[in-house]
């Protein structure tokens, strides 16, 4: 079985290599990319399982990856990040598509990937990163 296609998108680098490293050391196939539209241009190239986006980034947000994606991908997964955790936001994401998860980063970058990437397998994939592992 392959392994499953993840983009994670990130204005910031740190953020995203973070993640992206974590994933790859666990067996995911894993692209990063600095903004939304780099990102959207590799999901129209072809099939992509899962999209980690930040929703604050440059001109191409998270939620315009999120509504470009469901209009030419509609089976990929969405997977909004933030570390600005806000009823509003979360508000206009779930009324975007109603079902997304919402993992928010806490300020601790090397945290923040691990439980960011142990939701997201264990939701996909059920089962939890090693990396992940307590």
């Amino acid at each position: 079985m392959a392994a499953a296609k993840i983009l994670v998108v990130d204005d910031d680098a740190v953020a995203r290599e973070l993640l992206a490293d974590a994933l790859k050391k666990d067996g995911y196939d894993v692209e990063a990319f600095a903004n939304g539209a780099e990102a959207i241009s590799r999901g129209k190239q072809g099939k992509v399982d899962i999209v980690l986006t930040d929703i604050r980034m440059g001109t191409v947000d998270g939620l315009t990856v999120l509504r470009e994606f469901k209009q030419f991908s509609p089976d990929t997964s969405i997977v909004l990040l933030t570390s600005f955790g806000s009823l509003e936001g979360a508000i206009e994401a779930l009324n975007k598509v109603p079902s997304i998860i919402w993992p928010s980063r806490s300020g601790k970058r090397k945290s923040s990937s691990s439980c960011s990437a142990r939701s997201i397998t264990a939701a996909w994939f059920g089962r939890t990163p090693a990396f992940a592992r307590s």
